[in-house]
């Protein structure tokens, strides 16, 4: 029995660091995102 919670636990914290590894990569994109979508505005605000 306590094997088997063991089993499920290590499998949930498996389950919710995947979920942060993913959650990770999306707001390293979404900054990518943000810096370069900036720096366009900037460039058309400058030479526009």
């Amino acid at each position: 029995m306590m094997a088997r919670e063991g089993e499920t636990y290590i499998n949930k914290m498996k389950l919710i660091s995947w979920c942060f590894k993913d959650y990770n990569e999306r707001v390293e994109l979404s900054k990518d995102l943000f810096f370069y979508v900036s720096k366009i505005t900037i460039r058309n605000a400058v030479y526009g």
